[in-house]
């Protein structure tokens, strides 16, 4: 008897892998997040960074396609939910890419199933994930991403910067409370209340920061 088999959610928990990797997610509706590899895990900083992004979920409900006259199920590694839509995003290392000669042509089937149901498919790789100095900076500041602020010290680092444009971290620490300080400004600057450049340099003492002017 033949049966329609639908596509399901993968259940990385009954997966015994050692690539499997747990994120504290927090705008994921599962925390901690599963994922297939660290890679992937990797790619949660940049979701809970995106000011855009209102949550996401690894391994969602996949979905079917068509190749070489067989039907085969799909099932992306992230959907990502933004105010007015959802997309998918598959996460690679570029050495897997380069192994799998099938995978650009069969990722272009891929997508466009996708696309059939209203979602783009975007594949996301090391090169962009990894990326020096960004993916550090995003690590250390997850940190203190939870941290609750102060309204006091926020009014501090606002009539400062409003007065001085811009201003180097180690300006604006005071000695009396450093270390609460450095927590208030890391948290500012993942809130991106604080702009810092994050793509040529590690966050230190020396960052010049200023206020984000809507």
């Amino acid at each position: 008897m033949n049966r329609k088999i639908s596509p399901q959610k993968r259940n990385l928990n009954n997966l015994l892998s050692k690539s499997i990797t747990k994120f504290p997610s927090i705008k994921s509706d599962t925390a901690p997040v599963i994922t297939e590899s660290p890679l992937e895990a990797d790619f949660c900083y940049y979701l809970e960074f995106d000011k855009e992004v209102i949550k996401y979920e690894a391994q969602p409900l996949g979905f079917s396609y068509w190749l070489n006259k067989a039907k085969h199920t799909y099932t992306p590694d992230f959907e990502v939910f933004y105010v007015t839509s959802s997309c998918y995003y598959e996460i690679k290392f570029e050495k897997d890419i380069l192994r799998d000669k099938e995978f650009k042509s069969r990722f272009e089937i891929q997508k466009k199933a996708a696309q059939e149901l209203g979602k783009d498919l975007f594949l996301i790789t090391d090169s962009f994930i990894l990326k020096r100095y960004k993916y550090e900076n995003l690590c250390l500041l997850y940190k203190f991403s939870k941290i609750v602020l102060e309204p006091e010290f926020l009014l501090f680092i606002k009539s400062y910067l409003t007065n001085n444009r811009e201003l180097t971290i180690l300006e604006l620490v005071r000695q009396e409370s450093r270390n609460s300080d450095f927590q208030q400004i890391y948290k500012l600057i993942w809130d991106q209340t604080l702009l810092a450049e994050m793509e040529s340099e590690i966050i230190s003492i020396n960052t010049v920061i200023k206020w984000w002017n809507k």
